[in-house]
């Protein structure tokens, strides 16, 4: 959907629901549920506890109807709002240690890039996925939630700004290293079997004289 498709179908959704019409509550659940689900399956690994925790999102926009009023993209505050109920939830439940957390503060991100993300589907041969897929997974935690938001939900730069509780140069400067990271990564596999074919080359050579 577009983005002034997007902005017209948050406006009318959030009129509508804040008006009391349960039908765009019921609608706003069976739309954004399966995303919610695979966000919060990347946060934590407890399919029980996501679903607990959307449970809660949604019965506290049932609510807090008025919380929609001064929200202008309805995604985005669904989100933001599984991430801060499952934070809360491991925070509780974390209390043998069982989470890995980054920095103390937050759980580590979690992505296995497949060759079916968006980002890799767009290179054309089966060798440049498998390095770029490779590199991508050789990525911090922090990196990865940058690459899912960017490119597998293709949010713009001030929306993950928001997600992350993080300021503009702070993200450019995170999704800059990312991409460094990723280059190298890429580059590193490409001079690596260069030099592989090339000794095999000479010794071929040599052995054929």
């Amino acid at each position: 959907m577009a983005r002034s498709s997007q902005a017209m179908e948050d406006t009318m959704v959030r009129e509508r629901f804040l008006s009391g019409d349960d039908e765009v509550y019921a609608w706003l659940y069976r739309k954004y549920v399966n995303e919610l689900f695979s966000y919060g399956m990347r946060l934590a690994h407890d399919s029980e506890l996501v679903k607990d925790c959307i449970h809660d999102v949604f019965v506290k926009l049932y609510g807090r109807r008025s919380a929609l009023a001064e929200v202008s993209r309805v995604r985005l505050y669904l989100l933001i709002s599984l991430r801060n109920e499952i934070y809360t939830a491991l925070k509780k439940s974390n209390k043998s240690g069982a989470v890995e957390w980054d920095n103390s503060t937050e759980p580590l991100f979690s992505v296995d890039y497949t060759a079916e993300e968006s980002l890799i589907e767009r290179e054309q041969t089966d060798e440049r996925q498998r390095r770029i897929r490779r590199a991508l997974n050789a990525l911090s935690a922090r990196q990865k939630e940058v690459f899912y938001y960017r490119y597998t939900l293709e949010m713009k730069l001030p929306e993950i700004c928001e997600v992350m509780g993080i300021n503009y140069q702070s993200l450019q400067n995170l999704m800059q290293r990312s991409f460094r990271k990723v280059r190298e990564t890429i580059d590193g596999e490409t001079t690596e079997k260069e030099t592989s074919l090339s000794g095999r080359k000479r010794n071929t050579g040599e052995g054929g004289g």
